[in-house]
């Protein structure tokens, strides 16, 4: 769904990435378990502190997160994001050349993560 919104608005498509994809999953599991939907997590970690963690280093990135009921779709996430200016954002950020996504759901909450990167 993100690269046909890219291709959409000519912009080249997006990679996946496994090390985007393994922080966009674990982002999406912090949040459910926790009980939070901050980019920051309670003890002030972020994404980059996780990325640079797992020995990761990027030029640039970005991240879209959601919560939603445990059965929402893709297709309402991604219509989500793509009404929020920030996440529509980065999605389009010409920029961007990988994706990793992660989706995570507890207590009938669908936490989902999309980390950009280049």
């Amino acid at each position: 769904m993100v690269n046909s919104e890219r291709t959409r608005n000519r912009l080249s498509p997006l990679t996946k990435n496994t090390a985007l994809a393994d922080v966009a999953r674990r982002k999406s599991q912090g949040m459910g378990e926790k009980g939070y939907f901050e980019h920051t997590a309670p003890d002030g970690t972020t994404t980059s502190d996780w990325l640079k963690k797992a020995g990761h280093s990027f030029s640039a990135w970005g991240e879209n997160i959601a919560n939603y009921g445990a059965n929402a779709t893709a297709a309402e996430i991604m219509n989500g994001w793509m009404n929020s200016p920030g996440h529509r954002a980065n999605i389009l950020k010409p920029d961007f050349t990988l994706l990793g996504v992660g989706v995570y759901v507890i207590n009938n909450r669908l936490f989902a993560t999309q980390v950009f990167g280049r």
